[in-house]
């Protein structure tokens, strides 16, 4: 049987990419024509698709020119094809010329495009309108379905109010609770019904929705299931009550007290209290009184006032209450949740009209739709549909593909592996980290078993062809991490992977996924001299020490509270240890020669990168992080947003405090301002309320907001990614203020200022962001230490027939929602209990792989020493399992698959409050530094002083968008001058403002008038006497060059090296002013320091109507 269905199981480094592509030109480069046209291959994410193509024509350019770089793909294309180099070289070309010319048939993209593919190919089959637009952001539909429900209870759907009262009932009395704020807990039930877990097959067209009196019947059906358990419950407690009067028995006289308590809390379950089944029997004790020989009576009686029946008859009541009470449990756990799916089946109709009327389609709708009609089609009628046919698929990150998203491809692979075409998936089960988003990580761990089969004729059918042809390859080199980095992670992982072998909770029976971590999970080192080495260094905080060590001082300081102790925060001090710990290890990597570009810190969460960056910031340490870049933490922003809620609502103390708050810290005005201090601060009420009455878009009076504090939207990265959202706000919404203000303040967690810097910086980034990425010293702390005990706000969808036989004949609905939380053990449906615990415990697991193995040469990490009773994964490597000696070792596949061992040992360092073990040598950076082209440093033997990050950041451009449309005559002299100073940052020569120019008028920024009075005004800027060198072509120009000094970072506009001479411009708007001169003069001086010998001239530029140049003179300073 030709094994054309290979599964590539790729750890981390092992040369995914590399392997993708080289598959991908192996198919294409056998045949004498090369064809490439019939390969689809799909990724999860833009990036990796595009990286994908990249490789693609790289290697084949490679491979043309003789390119070292392309040698051992060349080798492996050889290998394969067994042809000669010629040949290979022939066909490349025909390839690579083939590619070029037709890009667009070059199928490498993501898993969505290809599903939207197919979505407009089926639109009638799917019920999708014919031109539907595309919804990404889940937000803006959520808001449509918020609006859209709040109608139907206007309109008095006195079912669907009833309901919602029900859903605001069931959140109050929740005993974790987020927030009380109800339209916060719709909005995400709302946003659950987008998962795939939420969908059954056949919803995507007809919804089971059910009216009051069938809502009303399944009560009744449900109240009918609950009485007669509720009558056991009932009468057996009656029974023990009569009994203990007719004993003369007292209930606390019970052995050890422990049948008193289970007393009590039948008394409350009779009175209509919900407990967990597993909080009736707590312990063994009571298990032995129950259903052993144990004495169940205190020393106050004698056993011999009832005889064994009577001791019987007694223990008889209790277990028949705890044998029936589980189920009785579960069936008003339905019944309390039941409006849930009420409410679902309603507002998907409410989603259904929304696509009907909008014609917008939310991205979740399309697997679901395609599920349910594709697997009906036959292959060839898909093809015709969507206008082409695959031969092979190449799927990538399999471990993160969904149910639907593989059931929708399986007829297709089915098809090609059929016609004996090879088909390939790739990933890695100990990279699964995207369950949230839907990823299903069972489907690549129990291949080639299709996971969760429905056994129609196509997934039977796929089954056996998976069984027959299925070739799974094991990628054993890693490639990016260096030698002592691969032993530590094979020896960790093996020593821990025993902590996923969950007991169940009902039996002895594990759920365990620490398979994944023993099925040839040991990676091999690459042996050429560069990933030799590394270094490992591993910090176990002790949390204990400095909390006593705190007591020690707070006692000498006599800081006794008024209970007599001392008030001590162990995980504010955990966390500050952490971070003083990772500044540390930074000023050491510094002192050996590293920049500050070679260090990532990946967390686990965002609240970690923003803590963690603001530390590091306050340290003089320069921090790069998407996540610590809110576009809310300008004050400039919160003040523009706080003058829109007072012109909303003038008489809120709260907002006017807010205003005056941030307008004094904007203007700088009062340094010593207090918020706390005074509601009487000074607002710009009567300029504000100017604004009031006029026909403004919310555009315009954002504008006019800044206009009244001074602030330059130009100027302020800030204020620029401000304006560039109201803009797209107003251009897809309407001019409500209010509902703009909604709108940010629900999303302005996620606006970030997106950074494009290249200066020197620790780059702090998520683990979950990190993945696929690699870099060369990877500091990790907070590191997650245990497996989850318990679950929060977990829920799952579950088919009455085949998955709650207790409910089997249900009447009207088919699923029903049941919470997944300890109230499920010792019931029927602990399974489900113990197969999420297993998966969140598996999950966590495998995010502290990923970010693991992300480093090349260096991993850091932090964590807490804990005692016996709180389990560390890293406590249990370190002084338990592996033992006390240092001593270690790793294991590793060789090609015969046979184990061999390589011993290593970690030194052992103590501090004052850790443990520290170390592998390997941090050994000097003896490489080059690689100097960004403009980036200059004057000292690098002095630290960096504090400065804020976008003073030495630069940022993504996005097209400026000015007050009034374009720019014309008419327009501000310092907005005209701000223009033209950005202009002359793009150009060299006057030759090159044409074109730059024609990008402004293309963006209707400037009109065609302004466009000549731009370029005559640069002619003269760049024809001045004194500085036309600076423009000209033989000279070398730097643009907004970063000086990095002791006093901080220095940017002179214009930077020109002649034959003979520097020149350095700096751009000016407004009237002279003498800081200016003196900030060119420290251009001017930082340039000497560096050791430039020409001589150098400065010029401070004034550009506006008029144009006026000055001379810069270092003489002046002596």
């Amino acid at each position: 049987m030709n094994r054309n269905f290979k599964l590539y199981n790729a750890s981390a480094g092992s040369g995914k990419t590399f392997t993708l592509v080289k598959e991908f030109l192996i198919l294409c480069l056998k045949n004498e024509y090369p064809s490439y046209k019939n390969i689809l291959a799909v990724t999860f994410a833009n990036k990796a698709a595009s990286e994908m193509k990249t490789k693609i024509l790289d290697f084949l350019n490679g491979i043309i020119n003789d390119d070292k770089n392309s040698e051992d793909i060349k080798n492996a294309i050889l290998k394969e094809l067994k042809f000669g180099e010629d040949v290979l070289k022939e066909r490349a070309t025909r390839l690579y010329d083939s590619i070029l010319h037709n890009y667009s048939d070059l199928r490498v993209s993501t898993i969505d495009s290809f599903v939207q593919q197919i979505s407009r190919s089926f639109a009638n089959e799917l019920n999708l309108p014919n031109q539907y637009r595309l919804l990404v952001e889940g937000d803006l539909l959520i808001d449509d379905l918020m609006q859209r429900i709040n109608d139907k209870i206007n309109k008095e759907d006195e079912f669907l109010t009833h309901i919602l009262k029900q859903f605001i009932i069931y959140k109050v009395n929740e005993e974790i609770s987020k927030s009380s704020n109800i339209e916060y807990h719709l909005r995400n039930f709302i946003s659950e019904l987008f998962k795939e877990s939420a969908y059954k097959r056949g919803e995507a067209f007809e919804q089971k929705q059910i009216d009051k009196q069938q809502y009303e019947d399944v009560v009744t059906y449900l109240d009918n299931k609950i009485k007669p358990l509720k009558t056991i419950i009932d009468v057996n407690v009656e029974k023990i009550i009569d009994f203990n009067e007719k004993h003369s028995l007292v209930v606390t006289d019970c052995y050890a007290n422990v049948l008193a308590v289970l007393y009590n809390k039948l008394i409350k379950i009779r009175d209509k209290e919900l407990i967990k089944p597993d909080d009736l029997v707590t312990n063994d004790s009571l298990r032995e009184i129950l259903y052993k020989d144990k004495k169940w009576h205190s020393s106050k009686i004698k056993k011999s006032i009832l005889n064994e029946s009577e001791i019987d008859e007694l223990k008889s009541y209790f277990i028949n209450i705890i044998n029936c009470y589980p189920d009785y449990f579960l069936i008003n756990i339905v019944k309390k949740n039941l409006f849930l799916y009420v409410l679902r089946g309603t507002l998907f109709g409410i989603i259904n009209q929304y696509i009907e009327d909008t014609n917008k389609v939310h991205i979740s709708e399309f697997n679901k739709r395609i599920s349910d009609v594709i697997s009906d089609c036959s292959v060839p009628f898909i093809y015709e549909r969507i206008g082409e046919k695959f031969k092979h698929f190449f799927i990538d990150e399999f471990q993160d593909t969904s149910l639907l998203q593989w059931f929708n491809f399986l007829p297709l692979v089915n098809n090609s592996m059929s016609e004996g075409n090879m088909n390939l998936l790739v990933g890695d089960a100990k990279q699964a980290i995207y369950r949230f988003r839907n990823g299903e990580v069972e489907q690549i761990i129990k291949l080639p078993e299709i996971y969760s089969n429905p056994h129609t004729s196509m997934t039977d059918e796929c089954q056996r062809n998976f069984n027959d042809r299925i070739s799974k390859e094991y990628l054993k080199v890693n490639y990016r991490s260096k030698r002592n980095i691969v032993r530590f992670n094979n020896s960790f992982f093996r020593n821990t992977r025993s902590t996923l072998d969950i007991t169940s909770s009902s039996s002895a029976e594990k759920m365990s996924y620490s398979s994944v971590y023993k099925d040839k999970m040991e990676q091999e080192y690459c042996k050429k001299p560069r990933y030799e080495g590394g270094y490992v260094n591993v910090k176990l905080i002790d949390t204990e020490r400095i909390v006593n060590a705190e007591k020690e001082r707070l006692k000498d300081k006599k800081s006794e509270t008024e209970s007599g102790g001392f008030k001590v925060n162990s995980s504010a001090m955990y966390e500050n240890e952490v971070k003083q710990s990772i500044l540390n290890d930074i000023n050491i990597l510094r002192v050996k020669g590293y920049r500050l570009s070679d260090i990532t810190i990946l967390v686990r969460y965002n609240k970690q990168a923003t803590d963690i960056a603001n530390f590091l910031t306050d340290n003089s340490i320069p921090v790069i992080s998407s996540e610590s870049i809110l576009l809310k933490s300008s004050d400039k922003v919160q003040l523009v947003i706080y003058a829109l809620k007072y012109l909303m609502n003038d008489k809120n103390n709260l907002i006017k405090l807010s205003l005056s708050h941030y307008q004094n810290l904007c203007r700088k005005s009062d340094p010593d301002f207090n918020v706390q201090n005074t509601f009487e601060y000074s607002i710009e009420k009567e300029k504000l309320f100017e604004l009031r009455g006029k026909a403004f878009s919310i555009y315009d009076l954002c504008h006019r907001i800044m206009k009244i504090y001074n602030l330059n939207v130009v100027e302020d990265v800030y204020l620029h990614y401000f304006m560039n959202l109201v803009q797209t706000w107003q251009s897809r919404e309407d001019n409500d203020v209010n509902a703009f203000l909604e709108y940010w303040d629900r999303k302005s967690k996620s606006f970030y200022v997106k950074s494009a810097t290249k200066d020197d910086a620790v780059e702090i980034m998520t683990i979950h962001k990190s993945k696929g990425l690699a870099f060369k010293i990877v500091m990790y702390p907070y590191v997650n230490v245990k497996n989850p005990e318990s679950l929060t706000d977990c829920k799952r969808w579950l088919t009455f027939k085949s998955e709650f036989e207790l409910l089997s004949d249900m009447p009207y609905l088919n699923e029903c929602i049941l919470p997944i939380n300890k109230g499920l053990i010792s019931t029927s449906m602990v399974r489900y209990y113990d197969e999420e615990i297993a998966k969140t415990a598996f999950d966590e697991f495998n995010i502290i792989y990923v970010a693991m193995t992300r480093p090349k040469d260096m991993l850091y990490i932090y964590t807490k020493k804990t005692n016996k009773k709180e389990p560390n994964f890293f406590i249990d490597y370190f002084e338990t399992k592996v033992g006390k000696s240092n001593h270690y070792y790793a294991e590793y596949d060789d090609n015969d698959d046979e184990t061999y061992r390589e011993d290593f040992e970690f030194e052992k360092q103590e501090s004052d409050y850790m443990d520290i073990y170390s592998l390997g040598e941090l050994v000097e950076n003896e490489l080059e530094k690689e100097k960004d082209s403009q980036e200059l440093a004057l000292d690098k033997t002095q630290s960096y002083n504090t400065v804020d990050w976008y003073k030495i950041d630069s940022f993504e451009s996005e097209p400026i968008v000015f007050r009034h449309g374009v720019m014309d005559d008419e327009s501000d002299p310092r907005e005209k001058g701000i223009l033209i100073h950005e202009i002359l940052s793009r150009i060299n020569t006057f030759e090159d403002a044409e074109g730059v120019l024609d990008e402004y008028k293309d963006d209707d920024i400037i009109d065609d008038k302004y466009y000549k009075y731009l370029l005559n005004k640069i002619k003269e800027i760049t024809t001045l006497k004194e500085i036309k060198d600076a423009y000209s072509k033989d000279v070398i120009i730097k643009n907004e060059m970063s000086i990095l000094t002791k006093n901080g970072v220095l940017r002179p506009d214009r930077y020109a090296e002649l034959d003979d001479k520097v020149i350095v411009i700096d751009y000016k708007t407004g009237a002279p002013n003498a800081k200016y001169y003196k900030k060119q003069q420290d251009y001017m001086i930082a340039l000497q320091g560096m050791g430039i010998k020409k001589k150098i001239e400065g010029y401070l530029l004034y550009i506006g109507d008029e144009i006026n140049l000055i001379p810069v003179y270092l003489d002046r300073l002596f």
